[in-house]
């Protein structure tokens, strides 16, 4: 007796495809992107760190001098400036929750089915995701920094 079992559900395939989700999206600012801009020494990812998290900076001799002389003397005991956090980024992704989770379910759906690669539908859904925490950022410049990598994990 000869059995020949033909796999007509793609399982094969899929299991293959879920495999290679070993991958991982990071969405946001990265060291190698550099300056902000020309005129500031911040890396784009120290700027956003700022932004997103706040900071509290300790006050100097020079500092106060500098302030002085920009006409913004600041208290005799000031001993640090606090910049609030603005989590511009985190806002984003939370606002966004949704339409973020509808798109891995859709990108979940086109790997089970087998019809596109899987690379090619974690790319697209790490740029969707991305084109839509761009378009809800509202900070200028900054905005047009956030990018996506797709790296193994």
């Amino acid at each position: 007796m000869k059995i020949k079992i033909k796999d007509r559900d793609n399982s094969k395939k899929v299991e293959k495809a879920f495999n290679q989700l070993n991958r991982k999206i990071s969405i946001g600012f990265f060291r190698e992107d550099g300056q902000y801009s020309s005129d500031t020494y911040l890396n784009v990812v120290d700027l956003a760190r700022v932004h997103e998290f706040g900071v509290d900076i300790k006050v100097t001799k020079h500092m106060k001098k500098w302030f002085v002389a920009n006409g913004f003397p600041l208290k005799s005991g000031t001993k640090t400036i606090t910049l609030p956090e603005r989590a511009f980024l985190r806002s984003a992704f939370d606002e966004n929750l949704s339409t973020i989770n509808n798109l891995v379910d859709q990108a979940v759906e086109e790997i089970k089915s087998g019809q596109e690669k899987t690379d090619l539908i974690i790319e697209k859904l790490a740029e969707n995701i991305t084109d839509i925490i761009k378009s809800s950022i509202d900070l200028g410049n900054i905005s047009s920094k956030v990018r996506y990598e797709v790296r193994d994990v």
